[in-house]
């Protein structure tokens, strides 16, 4: 069960911190696009901005998970 979890808070985790590198790059995109509005500009530093914020929250509990799956012993060896 310890495992489990470990492996279901790692795997959500990661796949949070992928979203928000994701983000990032689109929202890059779309400023650097000669078609784009200005207010696009206020709205993509805003959004990675609120993102960077949760990056370090989410890095801290997929290295905890991580440390928690490392430390689970395998069953035959419990």
């Amino acid at each position: 069960d310890r495992f489990i979890d470990g492996l279901k808070t790692l795997q959500d985790c990661l796949g949070e911190l992928n979203d928000i590198a994701t983000g990032e790059r689109l929202a890059h995109d779309l400023v650097a696009a000669p078609e784009t509005p200005g207010p696009a500009d206020w709205a993509a530093g805003r959004l990675i901005g609120e993102e960077a914020g949760r990056e370090a929250a989410l890095l801290a509990a997929a290295k905890s998970a991580l440390k928690t799956l490392t430390a689970v012993k395998p069953f035959w060896e419990r």
